[in-house]
């Protein structure tokens, strides 16, 4: 397909979704051809690959990947109008390859945490004929990152950069997933870990490192502008931003509406480490503490409810929209405060977090 400027970016800079998503059809489609001329695979298989794909990774807001190509512009300090089709499919590439990588966390994400939704739709692994297939189907999911990888950037001067940082980023979510999970088969009293110091690095690992620092980190590497400083600089605020987005989601997986969310929270029931029992246990008395203990981390309708009234009567609704109006002005202070690159895309990210249901 043909990619220009005026039909990919919209008159305020950002990319438009539905000619992303074209960019996605189009790689797909490549794909299964090379699948099907260099492996001799039957077709049920290629059929099975085109349907987990495009089941699990189109669907989501596609935030990761489109920031990959708006970063990639402002940083390489280009007007949209500047930018060759060549470059721009590069960058539309790589936001895919965010998104392939998304869709494997989650596939596998959803295993482990017996959840039932996704994206207003069921689990891959609970669809029919699928089960616990959505293991291999998942690493096949991570396979197609390296694949894209090689066949369109092997011979540029990024490329080792650009594999090492998905690897990188990839084993450190994997501990935060490790992380994430911890409490859940902890031998001594998961209380004990339900810290801020345990919360944030979480927070970290699993959200900060692939949902902001590596779409940003993409942008910066495509554009030649990943020197150690600000590299730094990024990274940091990039740590700011996964921490206010996943309290969000913590926040949201309790009392968001699952009509808005698409997705039926499950924290609770799981013994999560999250904002809301982390923050809670800062303000119960010892008889809501013990309440706690005796309900958190069942998987019993009346022991959730139980949970989530504490959480209300300890003030945490009001405590988040503090929090949440503070992160936003502290994180807005450390944007300004960039010098040497554009700062216009963590604005525009930053923005679009701001007081959101979904």
């Amino acid at each position: 397909m043909s990619l220009t400027p005026a039909s990919l970016f919209d008159s305020s800079g950002s990319v438009r979704k539905e000619v992303f998503l074209r960019v996605y059809e189009s790689i797909i489609e490549d794909e299964l051809k090379d699948f099907e001329a260099s492996y001799r695979i039957p077709s049920f298989a290629l059929d099975q690959i085109k349907f987990c794909s495009d089941y699990n990774v189109p669907h989501g807001k596609l935030q990761r990947g489109t920031a990959v190509v708006e970063c990639f512009c402002a940083f390489a300090n280009l007007s949209t109008e500047a930018l060759s089709e060549v470059d721009l499919r590069l960058a539309c590439i790589l936001g895919w390859c965010v998104e392939w990588l998304q869709a494997f966390f989650l596939v596998v994400d959803d295993i482990m945490d017996s959840s039932q939704t996704r994206r207003g739709r069921k689990c891959y692994y609970l669809l029919p004929k699928v089960g616990m297939n959505a293991i291999n189907d998942s690493m096949i999911l991570q396979s197609f990152i390296y694949r894209l990888l090689y066949k369109h950037f092997h011979k540029l001067d990024c490329y080792i950069k650009l594999v090492d940082i998905f690897q990188q980023v990839t084993f450190v979510t994997e501990l935060g997933q490790l992380l994430d999970t911890g409490s859940q088969n902890a031998t001594e009293d998961s209380f004990s870990l339900f810290t801020q110091e345990n919360l944030e690095r979480i927070y970290d690992y699993k959200t900060g490192n692939y949902t902001f620092y590596l779409p940003f980190a993409l942008g910066l590497i495509l554009a030649g502008k990943d020197d150690d400083e600000t590299l730094k600089k990024v990274y940091s605020l990039c740590m700011e931003l996964g921490r206010y987005f996943q309290a969000q989601d913590d926040y949201l997986d309790c009392f968001g509406d699952p009509e808005v969310t698409g997705k039926i929270g499950t924290d609770i029931e799981d013994n999560k480490c999250s904002w809301l029992i982390v923050n809670a246990l800062l303000l119960c008395s010892p008889e809501q503490v013990e309440t706690l203990r005796e309900c958190y981390g069942k998987r019993d309708r009346s022991c959730v409810e139980q949970v989530k009234n504490i959480f209300r009567n300890v003030g945490l609704v009001e405590r988040f929209e503090e929090f949440e109006s503070r992160m936003y002005s502290t994180i807005r202070e450390h944007i300004t405060s960039l010098d040497n690159i554009s700062k216009a895309p963590f604005l525009r990210i930053l923005d679009s977090l701001y007081r959101r249901k979904k």
